[in-house]
């Protein structure tokens, strides 16, 4: 079953570079994640953690089922695959963008506020 440590363990890596979070294990990892993946996602890396679990023994071995195994790890790469550059780029761009829009409409706001109850100069 190295087949479900070798899925696991790059679930493990996706989940380090895209949420960076830093763990010992899966479910180490699935759990400081937290609600930053979705309930879905979540629920399969949790099913995939105690595959990983089991595979680590000789006798847990046998209790993997390898079919939902796949399954949960196809739910986790599709959300987990990373982006491309580009797009990474374009979305911090555009997140910052509309922190400095949303900041200037409060501080315009503010002084609106204290110019109108202060009167004009």
């Amino acid at each position: 079953m190295a087949d479900v440590l070798q899925m696991a363990a790059r679930v493990a890596d996706l989940l380090e570079s895209r949420l960076r979070v830093r763990g010992p294990s899966l479910a180490v990892l699935v759990r400081k994640a937290g609600r930053r993946l979705p309930r879905k996602v979540r629920r399969a890396a949790r099913e995939l953690a105690s595959f990983e679990g089991l595979a680590r023994h000789p006798k847990g071995i046998m209790m993997v089922n390898q079919t939902r195994a796949e399954a949960a790890y196809e739910i986790c790469m599709s959300h987990l695959r990373p982006l491309g550059s580009k797009e990474r780029l374009i979305s911090a761009a555009l997140n910052f963008a509309g922190t400095v829009a949303l900041m200037l409409l409060v501080l315009g706001g503010v002084f609106l506020a204290i110019w109108t109850l202060r009167g004009p100069f």
